[in-house]
């Protein structure tokens, strides 16, 4: 749909550009061709974005998977990931406790990377919530980790509650839920009294 949309934006263009030629010859007062021409400049322009959008979106995602590849990079990421996946589902599932101090902050480190790139808008929900949806809310809405780091050093960590308000908005804008409603990061104290 988008490259017909191009193709009728050239073609257009072409016409236009070939009235301005005809007019030239025939209008010696040029203002048909002064109309034409910045109809032809509106369009060009109209074109562009559209294709800049575009390149934008599929960098966003080529970027998203270069970055879902660093995620398995780090041993202390996966340690971590391991931990929490083995929480999901399971009643009385061991605990993350402070002895997984390291494995937390590597992985509190990634989330925190991946809130600043979606808050500043470097990247969009859209293309990161296919990818990062359970590795972001199973983090961010785990109680040993709410405990451990998230809520008791609110301050270290506004950009990831920034970027879960606004996931959770894309999310409610697409009617989807979070994951781990039951114990959702906006669900705490914290986070409903939370100045911004």
């Amino acid at each position: 749909m988008k490259n017909n949309f191009l193709i009728i934006l050239l073609v257009t263009a072409s016409v236009l550009i070939i009235g301005v030629v005809i007019a030239t010859i025939f209008d010696p007062s040029g203002l048909v061709s002064i109309i034409i021409s910045t109809s032809t400049t509106i369009i060009g322009a109209v074109a562009i974005f559209f294709q800049y959008r575009e390149e934008k979106e599929i960098d966003q995602f080529n970027f998203a998977i270069t970055y879902f590849e660093t995620f398995n990079e780090s041993s202390d990421v996966v340690a971590l990931k391991e931990l929490i996946d083995a929480q999901y589902g399971v009643e009385n599932a061991p605990h993350i406790t402070t002895q997984h101090k390291r494995y937390i902050l590597a992985y509190t480190s990634w989330i925190k990377s991946l809130s600043s790139l979606l808050v500043s808008g470097v990247l969009s929900y859209s293309i990161v919530d296919v990818s990062f949806h359970f590795k972001f809310f199973s983090f961010v809405n785990n109680p040993d980790i709410q405990e451990l780091e998230l809520l008791k050093y609110p301050n270290l960590y506004g950009v990831i509650f920034d970027a879960y308000e606004g996931w959770i908005k894309y999310l409610e804008s697409i009617h989807k839920n979070e994951l781990f409603e039951t114990c959702a990061l906006s669900k705490t104290e914290f986070f409903k009294t939370r100045s911004r």
